[in-house]
């Protein structure tokens, strides 16, 4: 069983609708594999859902969405990893922003 961690870009178009997307993702939770977002990707859309026009609309589905995956928190140790994460990347010569993620399997 593989553990992903879902981004902000990847969440906001599993909850537009992108069939695509979510069909892998569905595919991936019928494997027993577990997705699941941080509470900083969480924040995020909720930010975007309370600053759009359909904001109830918007916010119901989070909560749906919410309820199928797992939300882990982004404590120190998390804090510390990407530390080293994104320094060992930059040394490597593939930097990455300081909040940019993708679908990645956790370890």
């Amino acid at each position: 069983m593989a553990s992903y961690l879902l981004d902000t870009n990847h969440l906001s178009k599993v909850l537009d609708g992108q069939q695509l997307l979510r069909q892998r993702l569905l595919a991936a939770q019928q494997r027993g594999d577990e997705l699941g977002i941080s509470t900083t990707v969480l924040g995020e859309i909720y930010f975007a859902a309370y600053s759009s026009d359909r904001r109830e609309q918007n916010l119901r589905r989070i909560e749906q969405l919410v309820g199928s995956v797992r939300v882990w928190t982004f404590d120190s140790d998390a804090a510390k990893g990407f530390g080293l994460i994104r320094a060992e990347l930059r040394r490597r010569g593939k930097p990455i922003p300081p909040m940019v993620g993708a679908i990645c399997e956790l370890t």
